[in-house]
């Protein structure tokens, strides 16, 4: 199974159904579409002061939504080095152009992607801006434990035969 290596929050984001959309600067082949993907945390986390607050407050609101947790607690609770859930690769869109007023980024699907003539709402767990690229990811399938696996940049292989957590 294909594998991509996310860093954290934005892996778990995923594994909870909050994040849909992954953004990067590149296109996976267009025949992967369909397919199912591991999504793997890496051991990076995202240092979130380098974010814009509001990107914080939406990661905070969807992971710790009674904020019990302090900063440094919150950024060490996901797990890391692990494949949390596989998903499908529903469709793949390259922004052509971004609509601040209306929140949305109006794409251009990718290979047998569906078509999304309306454009796709923008949310704060990625990064939107012309001609990057969203990777869709539906019916997201939460790996309980979690199975340890070592990532790579771009994708990679990853089998199921892997260490438990």
């Amino acid at each position: 199974m294909k594998a991509i290596t996310l860093h954290q929050p934005w892996a778990s984001l995923i594994a909870m159904g909050v994040k849909r959309y992954e953004t990067r600067a590149w296109a996976p082949s267009f025949d992967l579409v369909g397919e199912r993907f591991a999504i793997h945390a890496g051991m990076a986390a995202v240092n979130i002061d380098h974010l814009d607050r509001d990107v914080v407050m939406a990661l905070i609101s969807a992971t710790d939504p009674e904020d019990k947790m302090s900063h440094e607690e919150w950024e060490n609770s996901f797990p890391r080095g692990v494949v949390l859930c596989t998903a499908t690769l529903t469709g793949i869109y390259r922004i052509s152009r971004i609509d601040d007023m209306n929140n949305l980024a109006h794409v251009h699907a990718v290979g047998k992607s569906p078509l999304r003539p309306e454009g796709i709402p923008m949310d704060h767990y990625g990064f939107y801006s012309a001609t990057r690229v969203l990777w869709d990811f539906t019916d997201i399938q939460p790996i309980s434990p979690p199975v340890k696996a070592k990532g790579k940049m771009g994708l990679w292989e990853w089998s199921h035969d892997e260490e438990r957590v």
